[in-house]
């Protein structure tokens, strides 16, 4: 065009156009104020990825992260967690194992039957149960020529459960009478022990007043014990004597067997008392108000209700 020559923006010279009129001006690289940065390229070295040593044996596997073990390891579920893998936990987190290893078999405890939460109050099947007060219950079953029996009561870390033959054949009488003392520490241990009671006293040196067996040279005839506590004092002690005492006939306790005889009654004794820092009975605070006599060979039948956590005797 001709005239007066147009301003051109500040910045870089614009080239004029070549070739055909039609063909768009070239832009040198210059960028305006209005025109977007252009970035510049980044050079990247591509490298190939190092592969991690996996998990040892014992370690965690799995799980969303996918955790690998090393190599020669397994990811085997973890059984003590929740999640299942075979019921829809896909994610769940397993453990390191290794195959060739042998497994480490522990033995289980004995001395509890169940967790300490457990409701161990209902009467299992196959025994025998009676209440001696509102809060203590004595379950049997006839295993051949012994009793297996469990004591359920409600009472504290430094009380006893006592049970078991009358002093006398035809009345319930402590004196005489071949009992088991039952009870369970503030630390869990649990204790079933062959007593008879000679004096109402403690036991001497002479081996007069309530005494376990060995004090006089009798037999322990109490095998079997295990026994658990809730936290709310409810106790359970089992443990297994025999019908017939192994002693002899002795001054010191009525030796007579339990009938298991169909219809014959036989006179127990019972009581619940504190233990004293020795581990000793002392004077008994529960205990029964009459004669109590129960059929051990009678079919078995549940005669217990729920144990009073509220009222029963202290």
């Amino acid at each position: 065009p001709t005239g007066a020559p147009t301003d051109l923006p500040t910045g870089s010279p614009v080239t004029a156009p070549t070739g055909a009129p039609t063909d768009p001006p070239s832009v040198s690289p210059s960028v305006s104020a209005t025109d977007p940065p252009t970035a510049s390229p980044v050079e990247t070295t591509q490298t190939t990825p190092v592969p991690t040593a996996g998990q040892p044996s014992g370690a965690v596997c799995g799980g969303i992260a996918g955790l690998v073990c090393a190599e020669g390891l397994s990811c085997e579920d973890d059984p003590s967690d929740s999640c299942d893998p075979a019921a829809g936990g896909a994610d769940c987190i397993g453990v390191c194992v290794d195959p060739n290893e042998p497994e480490v078999v522990t033995d289980a405890p004995t001395e509890s039957p169940g967790s300490p939460e457990e409701d161990f109050t209902a009467t299992p099947a196959g025994f025998n149960c009676e209440s001696l007060d509102d809060g203590y219950q004595v379950r049997w079953q006839v295993d051949g020529d012994s009793l297996n029996i469990e004591l359920l009561g409600v009472i504290f870390p430094n009380q006893y459960m006592g049970f078991g033959r009358s002093g006398q054949d035809n009345v319930t009488f402590m004196l005489m009478s071949d009992v088991t003392v039952a009870d369970i520490s503030e630390e869990g241990d649990v204790r079933a022990r062959d007593y008879y009671l000679f004096l109402r006293n403690a036991c001497n040196d002479a081996g007069f007043g309530v005494c376990e067996d060995s004090v006089a040279g009798l037999g322990n005839d109490v095998s079997g014990v295990s026994g658990i506590r809730r936290s709310d004092d409810v106790a359970l002690i089992r443990y297994t004597r025999p019908l017939a005492p192994s002693d002899a006939v002795t001054d010191f306790e009525n030796t007579t067997p339990i009938s298991v005889a169909p219809g014959v009654l036989t006179y127990v004794a019972w009581a619940i008392g504190p233990i004293d820092t020795n581990g000793q009975p002392l004077f008994h605070s529960r205990f029964p108000p009459g004669n109590v006599a129960f059929e051990f060979g009678r079919e078995p039948l549940d005669n217990c209700t729920a144990l009073d956590l509220d009222t029963f005797p202290q």
